[in-house]
This record gives structure tokens, sequence and C-alpha cells, in this order.
């Protein structure tokens, strides 16, 4: 069974939010730690961990992770631009998002399941 995590961009600060993300019962987002509590000020992207590890098992794949031809998690959508031959993985829902999941594993990324 694949593991249900995510992670937030907070496009105010352009800082990642990984740590203590809690998904309320009412659906709002609440957290942990540095940010505590909500944040109803800031724009909030959050991205859903895919179940995929990169080629080497070591980074966890989220969407809107950029794969790099080899397979390696080379960063994401918010911190940098795609080259050519890198691939974006799709978010949940679209239509790309199978599409984009089976190439990142025939670069040779590893699903964690």
């Amino acid at each position: 069974m694949r593991e249900i995590k995510f992670r937030a961009w907070d496009v105010d600060t352009e800082k990642w939010i990984t740590d203590n993300i809690l998904l309320e019962a009412n659906g709002e987002l609440m957290f942990q730690g540095e940010y505590g509590g909500q944040l109803h000020d800031h724009e909030i992207v959050l991205q859903f961990y895919t179940g995929l590890k990169d080629k080497n098992d070591l980074t966890e794949v989220y969407e809107c992770d950029i794969i790099d031809i080899d397979g390696k998690v080379k960063g994401n959508i918010y911190e940098m631009d795609k080259e050519k031959t890198d691939l974006v993985i799709q978010g949940f829902g679209t239509k790309t998002w199978c599409k984009t999941y089976n190439d990142a594993i025939l670069r040779g990324c590893k699903d964690s399941e």
C-alpha cells in the first residue's frame, strides 16, 4: 500500500513545508513546527507523494518534480525550469498522470510498493 504523504510549496516565501503537515477531517490544512497553525494568508501549493523513488531509491518523487533522463529527481517546477529531455510528474487526477508515472518508471524510478 502506498504511503500517503504530501509537501507544500509556500508561494509567498518560496520555501518548502515538508514536515508535520496534517489534513484535518474538515479539509483544513494544519502545519506544525516552524509554521504552526494554518496559513490562511499564504498561497500554498500542495503536492502529493507519488509512491515512486528516484533511480537510486533515495529521493521520494512528488507531483511537479522534474525527473532527468537518468531517472533522478532534478528539482521541482517551482524551483527551476525543465530542460528538453526532462520529465515533469503530473498531478493526480490529470489525464497525463499515468503516462508520466509510467515514463518515470521507464527512466529507472522505483515504485515503493
